[in-house]
């Protein structure tokens, strides 16, 4: 990643990262609820 997206801290980013590695899964497949939730956002 470039050193610009580090703005307010090495460790805060470090940080943010560790704490969404929970919303994907392990396979990087997204389930079918998880589509239909998208596909039901007013764009």
């Amino acid at each position: 990643m470039p050193k610009e997206y580090a703005n307010a801290g090495q460790a805060l980013y470090e940080k943010s990262i560790n704490d969404t590695k929970t919303m994907f899964n392990k396979d990087g497949m997204m389930n079918a609820d998880g589509a239909k939730n998208v596909l039901s956002i007013p764009g």
